[in-house]
């Protein structure tokens, strides 16, 4: 991840990965547990709350 990148543009990248996992593959939930459990991971390293 991009250090200088502002947590609200993470953010939105993420959940336009959210909606994409979830339109193309709307019967595979883990497609879109795994973008959200990579935003903590992120937000953890950033130290972000």
């Amino acid at each position: 991840t991009r250090q200088d990148m502002p947590p609200e543009d993470i953010v939105s990248l993420q959940v336009a990965l959210v909606n994409l996992a979830h339109k193309c593959y709307p019967d595979r939930v883990d497609y879109v547990d795994k973008v959200l459990f990579t935003t903590v991971q992120i937000f953890q390293k950033l130290n972000v709350e």
